[in-house]
């Protein structure tokens, strides 16, 4: 583009404006006139066409408005080689999405976008099967970023962090059970109460007594849960099937257990036992009576029947929260290793884009600097985040030190 013709009427305030700019020497023109002339109305009206509206005039708006701004071969231009600059003045957050189209080399952005796109379908692919086990069908990405971070924006954090837990030998623990069936809104207030905290405690502590007094299940180490793990793990493998057996020792003597029904057995006679101890019923009886007080709450205490073995866990909501994504990714392991892979190989390869682009002269630097070397004014333009434009796609952010921006505006062509 050579030449920008610009004819205007009516749009807020300018009554009448004809005028073509040649860009045929320079790439820029600056517009320079007292305040209250039209240079706001003119960058409203920029704006305007940038954002694929009309204008209008707001003293007079039953007034015709023309509006024709048009390249040298008289072709309308369109939105989206048009780019606004807010004054400071109006808005000292001002940022646009069209500003990394300058910020950065184009060629770098394809290759980071492209490594975006990689890594993201193997998320996707990821959390599909994650919120089938979990029941949630929305907001998973935030759901497991703020269980592992406090924060709702960090899923890849979350998800490199506990790839040694995810890889490890054990048996997924959890992977049955449903997030979405414990954790909404009310569960987690009734949860939270000291009544409630107060009674778990009284379980657990009786429940710690019962496992400390077990002939096989040791507090910390082994009690019914992951016994129930082990044991299936065993049986998935093989194990009774090639004729090993395995030994459960008590002080009184060592039971030989040759077959998965015997151990199956042993397991379940032994969890009866404690969760049957009158004086744990007691305990959990009473806060059952306190599940029934409204739907949510009766709906948890039917999942909680039907999974006790859940029941220890809520003495610590947020290590169990971060306990059931783990089991989940191990039922997911195949799919977590691919994902891992892909994002630790992108995140090398970004590295490598990012440090060449801040090498980069890029189009916007030079318009930053023709600012800042032409006008005199007591602050200057610059870019806070260039770097996160490229690494973390962020909305660049402009900024000006040392005194308010006056509302002179600058056309640029690109």
């Amino acid at each position: 583009m050579r030449k920008l013709k610009i004819n205007l009427q009516n749009c807020y305030g300018i009554k009448h404006l004809k005028k073509d700019f040649d860009f045929s020497q320079q790439k820029t023109c600056v517009i320079y006139a007292s305040n209250g002339a039209m240079k706001t109305s003119l960058a409203k009206t920029f704006k305007d066409l940038s954002n694929g509206v009309n204008s209008k005039d707001l003293i007079f708006p039953n007034r015709e408005t023309i509006r024709e701004i048009k390249n040298e071969d008289d072709n309308d231009i369109t939105k989206e080689q048009v780019f606004v600059i807010e004054p400071y003045n109006d808005n000292e957050d001002f940022n646009s999405e069209k500003m990394s189209t300058l910020l950065v080399n184009n060629k770098l952005k394809k290759l980071y976008d492209e490594i975006h796109i990689k890594i993201d379908e193997k998320k996707d692919d990821l959390l599909k099967e994650l919120k089938i086990l979990s029941g949630l069908r929305s907001d998973i990405e935030k759901e497991i970023s703020d269980d592992f971070t406090h924060t709702d924006s960090q899923l890849f954090v979350s998800l490199t962090r506990v790839q040694k837990e995810v890889l490890d030998s054990s048996e997924p623990e959890f992977s049955d059970i449903s997030y979405k069936e414990i954790f909404n809104d009310k569960v987690i207030t009734f949860l939270e109460t000291k009544d409630f905290k107060r009674k778990l405690a009284e379980y657990m502590k009786k429940y710690d007594e019962l496992i400390e007094a077990s002939k096989y299940f040791k507090k910390g180490v082994f009690n019914h849960n992951n016994a129930a793990v082990i044991a299936k793990n065993l049986v998935d493998n093989g194990f009774f099937d090639a004729k090993h057996t395995i030994s459960l020792n008590t002080e009184e003597s060592r039971n030989e257990i040759k077959t998965k029904e015997e151990l199956e057995r042993i397991i379940e006679e032994e969890k009866n036992i404690i969760l049957s101890n009158p004086a744990l019923v007691k305990t959990f009886e009473e806060i059952d009576n306190k599940l029934k007080a409204n739907k949510a709450l009766r709906d948890f205490r039917a999942y909680l029947l039907n999974n006790m073995k859940i029941l220890p866990e809520l003495e610590n909501t947020d290590a169990f929260k971060q306990q059931i994504w783990i089991s989940y990714l191990k039922n997911q392991k195949d799919l977590y290793k691919i994902f891992l892979e892909e994002y630790q190989k992108g995140e090398n390869e970004l590295d490598t884009i990012v440090e060449q682009a801040k090498k980069e002269e890029t189009h916007w630097r030079n318009v930053i600097d023709i600012f800042n070397e032409r006008f005199f004014v007591p602050f200057e333009l610059t870019v806070q985040n260039q770097d996160d434009v490229i690494l973390k796609r962020d909305i660049p952010i402009i900024a000006f030190y040392n005194g308010p921006h006056n509302s002179d505006i600058m056309l640029r062509y690109r």
